[in-house]
C-alpha cells in the first residue's frame, strides 16, 4: 500500500514534467539604453537587473505583452541612475499544461551622467 502511494506520487511528477517545458532566447547585446557620446561624463553605479512578466492561457490568450521598458526602468531605478550601458536581454517561456508564462529580463550597468559646465556659464 505504501509503495502505490509512492509510485502515484512518482507517475504524478513525470506527468507534470513531461507536459512542461522551457525556452529561453538571448537578445542581442546593447551599448546602451541611450546615446553615449566619447566626450559623456558618467558615473558607474553597478549591475543592476529587471524583468516584466505576462502569461497565456493555452497558448491563444495572453493577458498583455512582457514590456521590455518597464524592465528596464525597474532595474534603472533600483539603483537611482539615468541609463544602463552594457546590457543583454533575454526572453524566457515556461509553458505548462493549460498555461504558459513568458518573462523578459535586463541585466546590465546602470549609469548617473555628470552634469558639464556650459562655456558661457564660467564667464560670467
Amino acid at each position: 500500500m505504501h509503495n502505490k502511494k509512492h509510485s502515484t506520487a512518482a507517475i504524478a511528477l513525470i506527468g507534470a514534467l513531461l507536459f512542461s517545458s522551457c525556452v529561453s532566447t538571448p537578445v542581442p547585446m546593447l551599448k546602451s539604453t541611450v546615446p553615449v557620446g566619447e566626450t559623456t561624463k558618467y558615473e558607474n553605479l553597478g549591475l543592476s537587473s529587471g524583468s516584466s512578466s505576462t502569461w497565456s492561457f493555452l497558448g491563444l490568450w495572453m493577458r498583455g505583452r512582457p514590456d521590455v521598458d518597464s524592465a528596464f526602468d525597474e532595474a534603472i531605478r533600483k539603483k537611482r541612475g539615468d541609463a544602463m550601458v552594457e546590457v543583454t536581454c533575454r526572453e524566457r517561456t515556461l509553458w505548462f499544461v493549460l498555461f504558459s508564462v513568458t518573462t523578459v529580463s535586463v541585466r546590465g550597468e546602470v549609469i548617473k551622467f555628470i552634469p558639464t559646465e556650459k562655456k558661457d556659464a564660467r564667464k560670467k
